[in-house]
């Protein structure tokens, strides 16, 4: 890491007095009470964030469950309506709640339509000095994703993704093309399928992270869930 936003010696969580727009309800100061709430650890300053709507609550209570069993000691949702906060506030287990209304350009809440949000969501994270570990909800951990032995992250970069591919070449994106489909495709060649991306709080994230907001639709307040296209 390069260009850390928050360095080891500073106090964790940090910037806890940022107001700026982005930063949803309450500013930093709400999400450096999420951090503390959720005892994310000082020196690692890991934690895993799940962002969800009203949509899907059946399949984030399975998440939920899957995190509680894998041994996750700091989870988080990121919810985008009160209703979602009561279901993980009743249901979360370890998993604590943080509210962020936040609605895609259109105002839709299809998965589709909210997928980019989280990218967006994810910059007070790494403002306050938390290194992400961003999920999907249909995602199933058997084990603790921030074990150390074996280690499940390299942490060598600042931002690490895995893609649903099978393959070096399905990695890319290419799986479409790969199959040979018989008339072109409009999934031909798509972007990167990213259930789970880890982000470092490092400028390079920080930037990278709002680039991609900018690109895939964050507008003001509702929705989301599922795969993400990156």
């Amino acid at each position: 890491r390069l260009d850390p936003l928050v360095q080891a010696e500073e106090i964790f969580p940090a910037n806890c007095d940022g107001r700026d727009e982005e930063d949803g309800p309450g500013g930093l100061a709400a999400v450096c009470e999420t951090v503390r709430r959720s005892g994310v650890d000082e020196r690692a300053r890991e934690v895993l964030i799940a962002i969800s709507n009203r949509n899907i609550l059946s399949m984030l209570s399975l998440y939920m469950e899957g995190v509680r069993r894998a041994g996750v000691r700091h989870s988080v949702v990121v919810t985008l309506d009160s209703a979602t906060t009561k279901h993980v506030q009743q249901h979360g287990g370890v998993t604590l709640a943080h509210e962020h209304v936040l609605r895609a350009k259109g105002g839709g809440t299809d998965g589709h339509s909210t997928s980019g949000l989280k990218f967006r969501l994810l910059v007070p994270w790494l403002k306050v000095g938390c290194n992400v570990l961003l999920s999907d909800v249909d995602v199933v951990y058997l084990r603790d994703p921030f074990q150390s032995s074996p280690p499940l992250l390299h942490r060598d970069s600042d931002v690490e993704a895995m893609t649903d591919g099978w393959s070096d070449e399905t990695a890319y994106g290419w799986h479409m093309a790969l199959l040979a489909a018989s008339e072109p495709s409009a999934d031909d060649g798509e972007a990167l399928r990213t259930p789970q991306q880890a982000a470092d709080a490092a400028a390079a994230a920080h930037t990278l992270l709002a680039t991609w907001s900018v690109g895939s639709g964050g507008g003001g307040g509702g929705g989301g869930g599922g795969d993400s296209a990156a």
